[in-house]
């Protein structure tokens, strides 16, 4: 294991290009929570967002060319997009008071991220535009931290109603919901590219 941002501030939200092996994350190292990028190895790093909000959860477009990431930069936390450089910063997420955990699909069409509503969380999907907010699950409890499988077929995610916290997925259209835990402690999927 290796250290590759090293720092007094919180550092969280880690995520690996799929191009160039580029890592982004979030930082407080200046003070407020921002979005960075850095080589592998932690050098040559770059600061990509510049608010006293917080910015956080950046995820990486297939291509390498966009990061989607979360700010609360107008009043709540809301999903947004800009360029690899952070250039062209745009809000992508308009309705609801809290949305979080952006996931890029694998085609680099949609955008799965978990948005509060008055029966907690749900996971939604976006396109990168901001276009065609659809909402995916629609069981009661909080749906959260949603991850795509390589295919983009299917969406994984942790749903906690009550003290238990287990892992669902559903095709990406919002069917076929199935139950894959009964630990009651399970949290934060990812689906392995392998």
């Amino acid at each position: 294991m290796k250290v590759f941002a090293p720092s007094r501030a919180v550092e969280t939200s880690p995520a690996v290009s799929p191009v160039d092996g580029k890592i982004v994350f979030a930082s407080s190292r200046e003070g407020y929570m921002n979005i960075y990028v850095c080589d592998a190895g932690g050098s040559n790093v770059k600061q990509l967002t510049f608010t006293k909000a917080i910015n956080t959860a950046p995820c990486w477009s297939p291509n390498g060319y966009q990061i989607a990431f979360t700010s609360d930069r107008n009043g709540t936390p809301q999903i947004y997009c800009m360029d690899a450089d952070g250039a062209n910063v745009r809000r992508l997420t308009f309705e609801g008071n809290y949305q979080d955990s952006p996931a890029w699909s694998p085609k680099g069409d949609r955008i799965a991220y978990m948005s509060m509503g008055n029966n907690g969380f749900n996971i939604w999907t976006i396109h990168p535009d901001g276009t065609n907010a659809v909402q995916v699950t629609k069981n009661q409890g909080n749906n959260e931290y949603p991850s795509w499988s390589p295919d983009g077929k299917h969406i994984i995610f942790s749903s906690k109603k009550g003290n238990d916290c287990n892992i669902y997925t559903l095709r990406a259209d919002g069917t076929n919901l199935q139950k894959l835990t009964n630990t009651g402690n399970a949290k934060m999927p990812d689906w392995s590219t392998n």
